[in-house]
């Protein structure tokens, strides 16, 4: 629910109340809101288990919700876990890849879509500029900034010795991230 939240006050913040709003647009992106938190847990979910299966010899997936659901109590949008054999011992740098690849993969995601709307390769005010900055900005956004500042995979990595670091560069790219997300949605969401 806490994305779905964060997704409406990015949205409201991302365009000009005016008559110069782009109806459609607007209402593409807020169609697309069921999609993207499905979609954008899909990937999250996909890209733990990738990094795990091709880090970890003999990896073996135990749980693989990417939907929301309880484990052991704890509510979690997308969970998954893994076994690998009990005589490998697994670093913190494999941990830490694991843990970081969703959001590895929303900053690419992110930056790629901003440069095909910056570049006009989408042109931001048709229908597919609606659709990819909702899928391929907004999405990453929310999941960057949601896994940031509340989620369980940075409290993961804060615990290491170097997580401090981590957090540095993660709020840096989250103050440009912010700044492209309202830029692009002039661009969008204005006619």
């Amino acid at each position: 629910m806490s994305r779905l939240i964060a997704f409406l006050l990015v949205l409201a913040v991302s365009f000009p109340a005016s008559a110069e709003t782009n109806k459609k647009n607007l209402w593409i992106a807020l169609g697309l809101a069921p999609v993207t938190f499905f979609h954008e847990t899909l990937l999250h979910e996909t890209a733990h288990l990738t990094v795990a299966k091709l880090t970890i010899p003999g990896m073996e997936v135990q749980r693989f919700s990417p939907y929301p659901c309880r484990v052991d109590g704890k509510f979690y949008f997308g969970y998954n876990s893994v076994t690998w054999p009990g005589n490998l011992k697994i670093g913190d740098g494999t941990h830490t890849a694991i843990d970081i690849a969703p959001y590895a993969l929303s900053a690419s995601a992110f930056i790629v879509s901003d440069v095909l709307l910056s570049t006009r390769a989408v042109d931001p005010k048709g229908p597919g500029g609606a659709v990819l900055y909702t899928l391929g900005m907004l999405a990453p956004y929310i999941n960057y900034a949601v896994g940031l500042l509340a989620g369980s995979d940075w409290d993961k990595i804060r615990a290491r010795p170097y997580g401090v670091a981590f957090d540095v560069v993660g709020l840096a790219l989250l103050a440009a991230g912010t700044y492209r997300i309202v830029k692009q949605g002039f661009a969008v969401f204005r006619r």
